[in-house]
């Protein structure tokens, strides 16, 4: 077998498990790995794995607590969270293994059914319309899962497969309390923690199916850069290659020189630019003699019948000469990432093993792997980042999409990319279009791409004045979350810590409510409740309902206070989004002359929540390669004390370089619902510093320009009733809507009396409101004011 590299070694000492923790037959072994996780073997010639497998790579666990009986019958196991039973020997079946699960008090044996899992996610959203059937999840309100490895193919120390040995069962049983958190960890440590995605991911990616030339992928992103608009990525589809019609229509590996006349000065040019540049490759149908280093490879490989290489990722020789002689010369252009779209998905194994491979390879030269590709549905939080396929042109699929994000988190799954907006069939839409760019800003990933056509339109300046102002509000807006975002990343990659937290795993209530399901923690401080249906056409607005968490929170755009363990309905304008930040929150952004670059930011632009006192470590390093394991890395913690009328903001660095990137940084301090402070003290470590501050809406804004990031900075603001308190409050909405209503201006008035008199009755607000048809107010007009009356009653 080859040995393609150290990316490919696999830590031996990892998959070893504590001997005080194996007890072992002649057909059975069973390892308890933690208090909530125990792994089961049986094997009729009594072979036991050992190696890694297609999706477990870990298998050293600290010793847990335990206690183990045994007669001649029966091995007992017994942990906090469950208590297991095997008749020594046997066949897994009913009779044979069994299980209390401590924390649910359920009893389980094997082969009975999960009726109850929360689902996990699926291979390919393709051409779907509804929200399609998703594998196992982690989790299910019983509080325990038996996941099945026993089909999985085996990798050596240096990441070849093979298969096992029939007539073999290797499970592992998850039992876990209400804390899903436990359950995630140990899932993690087993079978590798999330890849940490290059910071460049995190901006807009571009990418459409039509034969693009150099000019015009030129001049399209200086368009996007003269529009104010940032793209981190631009990817070409599958016609940067040469194709032979009689011979593949997937991507090849060579580039179609008679459209892209000059594939190193592009590159080039684009990445002058701060643009990330990728490609797409499918080698499902084999490798052909038109390829630039097809003379080469044949040395290496027999030739199929017809002439060409098999693709046949079941043979290490085939691999390595497919990465080193196809993948590695674009590499060597400046490609920086490798879109995978092998799209063959009954066949799963293949899949991984591809995606494994280019993945690890890509790690070779120290640098972070990204490769967007299929799902092989093998710990798939390991590769970088999922392509769910070509989406529909429809609010059909954004309906179902926050959903399906979230039931990825219940198998540890946070990189799906979906083509916003769609990307097939349809009809194009401005408000499905600006949807669409909402959510999938706050989402993990942010992708545009659509089939050859000339009139999807994707790009926001060929839309309207108001939806191209719309859409490059929140695509500029994606770009200054970085900082934010990208700290959230890395302690996903690291600790495990869900990027997108479903609403439901700290409100269980919230997974059988249809209103609420959708909702999702983003990161450590933001709420999102996705809009995913269309404005009401009587008033112009989305009507969203939302339960807002225990504490204090705002409406990260407007500061709107929102106090929690409570449902709302609020009337939503295209514009606008329903995210919030809790009280005391601190948001990281990169300020606007950092806006073309998803690099970490000269100007740090920081919203600071008031309400209580809390404290954000802002991690951050080169974004490309894996430097950060060598310390190499920094950690800033912006502490914020919170008093009434007494904020103290301190900004230091407190782990790895401070100098890596930047010797100095400029500031912007956003205190959120905050008039000017009439005692403002600025100091970097014991000398006082100028500072400029002003007023920006219900904000109170300070700049502090070119300070060392290696030292200590502390902003002290006082003042008399600086604190803004500006409760959300239903009136205003409806107050909006009147306002913007086409009805008769004399009649506002009248109706605004009734509505929001605190003496009348609902049903006597009826009444009255019924009443004004005689004075001119039409039937949809009496309508609306009707439904609003509802939703006033709600509250």
């Amino acid at each position: 077998m080859y040995n393609l590299g150290p990316q490919f070694h696999l830590n031996q000492d990892n998959l070893r498990v504590n001997e005080r923790c194996i007890f072992i037959g002649p057909k059975y072994r069973i390892e308890v790995l933690t208090e909530r996780l125990i792994r089961l073997e049986y094997s009729e010639q009594g072979k036991f794995v050992d190696s890694a497998s297609a999706l477990v790579i870990n298998r050293n666990f600290e010793r847990p607590l335990f206690e183990v009986k045994e007669d001649q019958i029966f091995i007992y196991i017994n942990t906090k969270y469950i208590n297991l039973k095997y008749m020594k020997n046997e066949k897994l079946s009913e009779k044979s293994l069994s299980a209390t699960i401590i924390y649910s008090k359920k009893e389980w044996f094997y082969t009975q059914k999960e009726v109850k899992n929360y689902g996990g996610t699926t291979i390919s959203l393709d051409n779907t319309l509804k929200m399609p059937n998703l594998d196992k999840g982690l989790f299910n309100p019983d509080m325990y899962l038996i996941m099945d490895d026993s089909n999985s193919l085996l990798l050596d120390e240096n990441s070849n497969v093979y298969k096992r040995e029939e007539d073999s069962k290797d499970i592992y049983i998850f039992a876990y309390s209400n804390d899903f958190n436990e359950v995630l960890n140990d899932y993690f440590h087993l079978t590798g923690y999330p890849a940490f995605l290059p910071r460049y991911a995190l901006g807009n990616w571009w990418s459409r199916d039509i034969p693009y030339q150099d000019e015009h992928i030129i001049s399209l992103m200086n368009k996007f850069r003269m529009n104010g608009i940032p793209i981190s990525v631009f990817l070409f589809d599958k016609d940067w290659s040469i194709k032979m019609s009689n011979e593949s229509n997937t991507s090849g590996f060579s580039f179609n020189t008679r459209l892209i006349k000059d594939p190193n000065r592009l590159i080039n040019i684009l990445h002058q630019m701060d643009i990330k540049v990728g490609v797409k490759v499918n080698p499902k149908d084999g490798i052909y003699s038109h390829e630039n280093s097809f003379p080469e490879a044949r040395k290496y490989i027999n030739l199929n019948k017809k002439g060409y290489i098999d693709f046949n990722p079941f043979e290490a020789r085939f691999m390595d000469l497919y990465l080193k002689l196809f993948i590695h010369p674009l590499e060597a252009m400046g490609i920086d990432l490798f879109w995978n779209d092998y799209d063959v998905l009954e066949n799963r194994n293949a899949l991984f093993i591809l995606n494994d491979y280019m993945t690890k390879d890509m790690a070779r030269a120290g640098k972070r792997s990204l490769v967007l590709g299929r799902n092989a549905n093998f710990a798939p939080h390991r590769y970088p980042i999922l392509y769910s396929g070509h989406n529909q042109i429809s609010f059909d699929v954004l309906k179902f999409l926050p959903f399906f994000n979230l039931t990825a988190t219940n198998i540890g799954v946070s990189y799906w990319s979906h083509d916003v907006g769609g990307s097939v069939g349809g009809i194009e839409n401005s408000e499905l279009y600006i949807r669409s760019v909402q959510f999938g800003v706050f989402s993990p990933i942010l992708r545009f791409n659509t089939e050859n056509g000339t009139y999807y339109k994707r790009e926001p300046w060929r839309w309207d004045i108001v939806t191209n102002n719309i859409v490059t509000y929140y695509l500029r807006l994606r770009n200054q979350l970085i900082p934010y975002l990208y700290t959230e990343f890395y302690y996903y990659h690291k600790e495990g810590i869900p990027l997108i937290k479903p609403f439901y795993y700290d409100y269980p209530f919230a997974y059988d409510d249809p209103v609420y399901i959708n909702q999702y923690f983003l990161g450590s401080s933001m709420l999102v409740s996705p809009i995913v249906k269309l404005n009401d056409p009587l008033i112009n607005r989305t009507i969203q309902r939302f339960y807002i968490p225990e504490g204090i929170w705002y409406d990260f755009k407007t500061g709107k206070k929102f106090v929690g363990n409570k449902k709302y309905v609020s009337f939503y304008k295209i514009e606008d989004y329903p995210v919030f930040v809790k009280a005391g929150g601190i948001i990281p952004l990169s300020g606007i002359n950092d806006l073309m670059s998803t690099n970490a930011p000269k100007e740090l632009e920081i919203h600071v929540f008031p309400g209580q006192s809390n404290s954000y470590n802002l991690y951050e390093d080169d974004g490309i390669t894996n430097d950060y394991q060598k310390g190499n890395y920094s950690i800033t913690n912006i502490d914020y004390n919170y008093l009434t009328n007494n904020y103290t903001l301190i900004i230091r660095p407190v782990d790895g370089n401070p100098n890596l990137l930047l010797q100095a940084r400029d500031y912007k301090i956003r205190f959120r619902n905050t008039k000017m402070a009439t005692d403002v003290k600025v100091y970097f470590n014991d000398q006082e510093l100028n500072f400029k501050s002003y007023l920006m809406d219900t904000d109170f804004v300070l700049e502090v320009k070119n300070v060392p990031t290696n030292g200590q900075l502390t902003i002290n603001c006082q003042g008399k009733d600086i604190e803004i308190d500006a409760l959300m409050l239903l009136n205003d909405d409806i107050d909006s809507i009147l306002l913007d209503m086409e009805a008769p201006t004399i009649l506002k008035d009248p109706i605004a009396k009734i509505l929001f008199s605190k003496n009348l009755p609902i049903n006597k607000k009826r009444i009255e409101i019924r009443k004004l048809r005689k004075r001119g107010l039409d039937k949809r007009s009496i309508k609306v004011f009707l439904r609003l009356l509802e939703y006033m009653n709600e509250v």
